[in-house]
């Protein structure tokens, strides 16, 4: 009953285009949409619908090669996972795939049902992964709050846009002259209670700041 997943097959060679299908017929744990993209050309107009989960490109696409369209896919954002297909005399195409953001390559005499299942399914989990920690990391820098890091040590590590404008605001020269006293302290207590947060206000002039720790 889970919505099948969208892929699409870029390949100039039917006969391997027809193989490749095969593989995903014998897939029983997840259906799939297929859509088959004979060449560059239709590959960049299947791109630009942005309507897809993942895009296999064969290494060998006419003028073009599946790296190009690896890399025009990341010019373009779209944040979709991309492996590769290469050949078995293909040289150090894996490495340069790699190094041009492809999820994975698989070798076309290598594959079958079971290992396309499984590139595929490791390909869409890391690049979910992969957006969730960007995320979470554009988080404190959009943040309209001020928002500090610290390491362990009670070391700070990071700053906000947000928390310098509020040390400007204040007509202090640095950040450790609006922190609450004992950082390390704080920071030592919340990781040795089982990272339960810590509060407290502080107080700087007539204004009152409310402070949350969270391992």
């Amino acid at each position: 009953k889970a919505r099948p997943i969208k892929v699409v097959l870029g390949d100039d060679d039917e006969d391997d285009c027809i193989l490749t299908r095969d593989y995903f017929s014998e897939i029983k744990k997840q259906r799939y949409e297929i859509e088959w993209a004979s060449s560059y050309d239709q590959a960049l107009e299947m791109i630009a619908t942005r309507e897809h989960d993942i895009y296999l490109f064969d290494y060998r696409l006419g003028a073009h090669s599946g790296l190009d369209l690896l890399k025009e896919t990341q010019a373009r954002g779209k944040g979709v996972p991309v492996i590769l297909l290469t050949g078995q005399n293909e040289g150090d195409v894996d490495v340069e795939a790699m190094h041009a953001g492809a999820e994975d390559f698989l070798v076309k005499a290598q594959l079958n049902a079971k290992v396309l299942e499984r590139a595929i399914r490791y390909a869409i989990e890391r690049n979910g992964a992969e957006k969730e920690i960007q995320k979470l990391a554009a988080f404190p820098r959009w943040n309209p709050n001020p928002v500090l890091e610290f390491a362990p040590d009670g070391t700070l590590t990071y700053n906000n846009d947000a928390a310098q404008a509020l040390v400007d605001s204040l007509k202090k020269k640095a950040l450790t002259e609006i922190m609450p006293p004992d950082v390390r302290g704080i920071v030592a207590e919340c990781l040795a209670a089982d990272g339960k947060k810590a509060s407290l206000q502080t107080a700087i002039g007539d204004r009152t700041f409310a402070w949350s720790f969270l391992p």
